[in-house]
């Protein structure tokens, strides 16, 4: 019972009189609200946050003081679908998969080889898969022809042997990377910034910087909780083999080769997000942590200039760090992870691509 009584006493102590004195008391210079709340942009905060659903782990790291706190619950309080939260968060209706980019991007028309046909434009998936063979990753042969009556221009054809089917629904694993890991710098930025003000007892700062703290990470665990998901319609009953010619204006004509499923899988399989039967189809979680995160933004707006030019000075350090780790994640090229993850989910290999 002795080191609780310690503690006991250690509490009251804080309470009445910090443990040493703040930094620039005597210093009559005080950070306006209005600046430190709009010091950084949130396009990175939302940018960093889209990431949650590809990269194992990310949703757990979400516990620091991140700015753009309000971008974040403008963008994400649209999925939120009601009256009440159409009224907090207006805007047009979407899907999560849409609003976080793993859908809704068109692919090249695809012209069916056996049943004739015809695909004007092909689904996200066309997309990553027409994306995959305009780069340079994939090695091409070149064959150069020459005429005296007439020049031809450059085009190139890729094959892709679809040689496995996926099933028709299933939940791909998230991508294994070290970003999680290095959340664990902004966070311990966040949780010793608390400490500082908490010893020398500004209470507004620690509690402008808790909230932040408490309100990103909650937001991250529970937008992060829709499970990533692959689907593509079933073949009708005797269906033909699916060949097919992707028409791609940028990259040339891209060959598929395979049954009728596995070709669906490119030209009309798609992700979601799917969430808990609780949160759909309303998604009232999300529209919580919302309205959470414009409260924690409204009150820091009222708190910060109460606290001491110490505490402020902390609490634009924490945003600081914070905007780098989100400006790192944006910087991320997300169509390349979700190539990478519908390579894994239709068995591609290099092999079964050839560029000529």
């Amino acid at each position: 019972m002795a080191p609780i009584s310690h503690l006991v006493q250690l509490a009251r102590q804080l309470k009445d009189e910090p443990t040493f004195e703040a930094p620039l008391q005597s210093s009559s210079f005080t950070l306006d609200s209005s600046g430190v709340a709009g010091f950084f942009g949130g396009d990175g905060a939302v940018q960093g946050m889209a990431t949650v659903h590809l990269i194992k782990g990310r949703r757990w790291f979400g516990w620091y003081n991140t700015p753009g706190s309000y971008e974040i619950a403008k963008q994400y309080g649209q999925l939120a679908k009601s009256r009440l939260w159409d009224g907090l968060f207006p805007g047009v209706d979407r899907e999560p998969a849409q609003l976080f980019g793993l859908d809704g991007l068109h692919g090249p028309r695809f012209l069916a080889a056996y049943s004739g046909s015809v695909i004007e434009r092909s689904g996200h998936i066309g997309h990553l898969i027409a994306r995959k063979t305009r780069s340079e990753s994939l090695d091409a042969r070149a064959i150069q022809i020459r005429s005296r009556r007439r020049s031809t221009i450059d085009c190139s054809v890729t094959t892709i042997d679809l040689q496995n089917t996926p099933l028709l629904e299933l939940s791909p694993p998230r991508r294994q990377s070290i970003l999680p890991l290095l959340a664990i710098i902004p966070i311990l930025a966040s949780v010793a910034a608390c400490v500082l003000c908490a010893l020398v007892a500004d209470w507004w700062c620690f509690t402008s910087i808790a909230s932040g703290v408490i309100a990103s990470g909650i937001a991250c665990f529970v937008i992060g909780s829709g499970q990533l998901t692959f689907r593509h319609p079933a073949p009708a009953k005797g269906a033909p083999p699916g060949d097919g010619v992707l028409l791609d204006e940028e990259g040339g004509i891209i060959i598929l080769r395979g049954e009728e499923s596995a070709v669906n899988s490119v030209t009309r399989g798609r992700f979601c997000l799917q969430y808990s039967e609780d949160s759909e189809p309303q998604y009232g979680s999300i529209g919580v942590c919302s309205v959470f995160l414009t409260i924690q933004f409204l009150l820091q707006l009222l708190l910060i200039p109460q606290g001491t030019l110490f505490g402020q000075i902390l609490f634009v350090a924490t945003l600081g760090i914070s905007w780098l780790y989100n400006a790192y994640l944006s910087s991320l090229d997300k169509e390349d992870i979700q190539t990478e993850i519908v390579l894994d989910v239709l068995n591609l290999r290099e092999c079964d691509m050839q560029k000529f």
